[in-house]
């Protein structure tokens, strides 16, 4: 009896066990916790300390150069200005105070930026802003409202990137990968569309796949509206939105009907913005379905529009290598703490983990189809910087590794490096780092602007060290047992960008002609061209001369490198307008025109007065004509441009016309052997007209 009480009491003790265990979490619910590093470097202590850091550099550097930023930054800046200036999206007379610009879309004789509108609507209210204060757009002001619509379109949401990602309980080390070891941290400095592409398309993933709780319609809904808003910045973010989508198929834990709920809520949620394109497109381009790239102004990037969608037709290999991997413009070569990432992206098991997965291989795969996967000027892999976040949270899951603070050494001077000097490396520099980057700081002392720069302009090299430092110093805050390895890392990648490897004359000509287009002209080219081998380099050299005569009429100004003031118009301008003035008869302000252009542009004397010699011979004035040539016959021997060239044949038409037929056989065949080997058609007609005759 005792011994059947006693299993009595037992079991009930067994039944009351049973009944206190807690029930297993749904899998859903599981699925939406955050996640933290499986085994963390140190408990987050410094994530709001980081943001602050970045915060601060972003509000120091004014990367805008003189002769502006980039064509891309341009083009945004121009349509916010237009929305505000003139309530519509036309930018031809920002084009004037800018400068021509290759990312235009042309439709009609109207021109407007070939840009997904997104960021430069959103743009609008710091322009207004910084407006009251700056008044109508000018030269001196430029600067002013361009930086505050960066801070808004690109600073601020990475920021609130950040601070998201402290708040899903990222730890130091992925926090400060994400600011300051990818390459978000110069595009945060930049009125660029990628920063809010990003951070537009993870607020989606994050509001479908990572907040607490079911998802209910009205968060579906916020998702689909802000995936919309990452595809109205940069069309290719339709592929790992439609990823997105997709994956709330594939809830398992929840009934089709509620799937399907889902589903419509989350396209009901970015069906408005899609309208809002659909429209936009039909009334500035035509049609609902033709966007602005397919109105391109620039022959190459028209060409490449025309491929497949958007530019993007079959996937590359070469084109994935480019994106992922090679010094030129790789991801994992920029910031080699991804490759930290790895594991957790592909290891992961759940739904969240399989749907960012696909997210981010799908859109590397297509997007290495792309006609132009370098990007054009820009640093690292820009098309690829919507799936950065993505990496950054499998970075945020990885276990501890020996080599994560050396590889953040690594990222960290990678990443920020470009962000001191000039951040755009033309696609042609195969190693940007040390043939660009690194020459342009150490060999041409060539510093990006910051605030203090425009006051303290003598130390304007000096000014980016504490943006360096405060980089540094977020890399050892990020690492607790790995301190060592970040400086060796740092050190080494430091190594690498400024030991001299030895230059290629193709780099130093490229290199040389951008210091002299967004710095200070001091000649360069000039030199240069009196080393120059062949016929077609010094061609090549005196165009970029012209060409950096005429950015010098474009606003910005050229402070904080040179308190020249800007031209009236550059030369290219000025022979413009004198034709235009000799045309409609008026040949004295032409004859003004050109010879202001001359005192104005003395390297291109010779060319300005070819053009003043036919004004003058077309008005009459053929003697003066035939003096002012003259005068310019020496500067051809020195000059190979074709315009230059032809002051001799002009000198020969004009000494034959006065009956001299010696001076004129001289100069005429002065012509001839200057201009032997050229291929150009025009050169080739003047050619045969001088050999003409000479007979």
């Amino acid at each position: 009896m005792d011994h059947l009480r006693q299993s009595r009491r037992t079991a009930r003790v067994a039944r009351k066990s049973r009944a206190r265990k807690p029930e297993p979490a749904p899998a859903a619910e599981a699925a939406a916790e955050p996640t933290v590093d499986a085994v963390p470097e140190q408990a987050p202590r410094y994530g709001l300390l980081l943001v602050v850091l970045y915060a601060a550099i972003a509000l120091f550097l004014i990367p805008i150069f003189p002769h502006g930023g980039s064509a891309n930054e341009a083009s945004r800046w121009a349509t916010t200005a237009s929305l505000v200036e003139h309530r519509g999206f036309e930018i031809s007379w920002a084009l004037e105070l800018l400068g021509p610009n290759p990312d235009t879309a042309v439709v009609d004789g109207r021109t407007y930026s070939n840009k997904a509108p997104a960021p430069a609507v959103l743009g609008v209210p710091a322009y207004a802003a910084a407006r009251v204060f700056t008044g109508p757009p000018s030269p001196s002001n430029v600067r002013v409202t361009w930086t505050a619509v960066r801070l808004l379109v690109s600073t601020l949401p990475l920021l609130l990137l950040a601070l998201l990602f402290r708040r899903l309980g990222a730890s130091d080390f992925a926090l400060a990968a994400l600011l300051f070891g990818t390459p978000l941290f110069v595009y945060g400095t930049l009125l660029f569309s990628h920063v809010l592409t990003a951070v537009a398309l993870y607020g989606a993933y994050a509001l479908l796949y990572r907040s607490e709780g079911p998802l209910s319609p009205a968060r579906a809904s916020a998702a689909g509206a802000l995936g919309a808003v990452a595809v109205l910045s940069d069309f290719p973010a339709a592929i790992p939105l439609a990823v997105l989508g997709a994956g709330l198929f594939f809830e398992v834990s929840v009934p089709m009907s509620e799937r399907m709920k889902r589903v419509a809520a989350f396209a009901a949620g970015g069906a408005p913005f899609v309208v809002l394109l659909l429209a936009f497109n039909a009334s500035l381009f035509g049609s609902p379905f033709s966007p602005s790239y397919a109105h391109e102004s620039f022959a190459e990037w028209a060409e490449v529009a025309r491929k497949g969608v958007f530019g993007i037709s079959w996937p590359s290999l070469s084109g994935l290598a480019l994106l992922l991997v090679s010094p030129s413009r790789g991801l994992f070569f920029f910031a080699p703490v991804l490759l930290l990432a790895l594991p957790a992206l592909f290891l992961g098991g759940d739904l969240r983990r399989r749907v960012r997965l696909v997210a981010v291989v799908l859109t590397a795969v297509l997007l290495s189809g792309h006609g132009a996967p370098h990007g054009g000027w820009a640093m690292g892999p820009r098309y690829l910087l919507l799936i950065v976040p993505f990496l950054c949270e499998a970075l945020a899951e990885r276990k501890r590794n020996s080599f994560g603070g050396a590889l953040l050494g690594i990222s960290i001077v990678f990443c920020v490096l470009p962000a001191l000097t000039f951040p755009f490396a033309p696609p042609e520099f195969e190693v940007p780092h040390r043939t660009f980057w690194g020459a342009l700081l150490s060999e041409e002392g060539w510093a990006a602007p910051t605030l203090l720069a425009f006051a303290w302009p003598a130390a304007t090299r000096f000014l980016v060290v504490p943006v360096a430092l405060a980089a540094l110093a977020a890399g050892l805050l990020a690492v607790s047992r790995q301190r060592l390895a970040l400086v060796v890392g740092a050190g080494a990648a430091c190594l690498f960008a400024f030991l001299p490897w030895g230059d290629s004359r193709e780099d130093l000509l490229r290199r040389s002609s951008i210091a002299e287009r967004f710095q200070r002209p001091t000649g360069r080219l000039e030199h240069l061209r009196a080393t120059a081998g062949s016929l077609a380099e010094r061609l090549r050299l005196e165009a970029l001369e012209t060409t950096v005569a005429d950015l010098s009429s474009h606003a910005p100004d050229g402070r904080p490198y040179a308190a020249v003031p800007l031209t009236a118009e550059g030369p290219t301008a000025a022979l413009r307008r004198a034709a235009s003035r000799a045309e409609a008869g008026r040949a004295a302000e032409a004859v003004e025109v050109l010879r202001a252009a001359r005192r104005a542009f003395p390297v291109l004397s010779c060319e300005l007065t070819e053009s003043l010699g036919v004004v003058l011979y077309q008005a009459g004035l053929k003697d003066e004509a035939l003096r002012e040539l003259n005068g310019a016959r020496e500067l051809t021997s020195a000059r190979f441009n074709p315009g230059c060239r032809r002051v001799n044949l002009r000198v020969g038409m004009l000494e034959a016309e006065a009956g001299r037929a010696v001076e004129a056989r001289a100069a005429l065949e002065r012509f001839l052997r200057e201009t032997d080997g050229y291929s150009d058609a025009g050169i080739q007609q003047d050619r045969q007209l001088a050999a003409q005759l000479i007979r």
